[in-house]
């Protein structure tokens, strides 16, 4: 699994812990520390010409 796909998981994570905070399931969210920083790739191609 790629770092991307990685904090895109942990984006989810957030989303939930988030949302247990509101509904007053959990006190406090223990992965706020956890900094994101998502990196944009190129896509390459090749192309056969013949």
């Amino acid at each position: 699994m790629t770092n991307n796909g990685i904090e895109k998981h942990i984006e989810r994570i957030n989303k939930l812990m988030n949302l247990a905070v509101k509904l007053e399931w959990i006190k406090k969210i223990h992965l706020s520390n956890i900094k994101l920083s998502s990196t944009s790739s190129t896509d390459l191609f090749i192309i056969h010409r013949t």
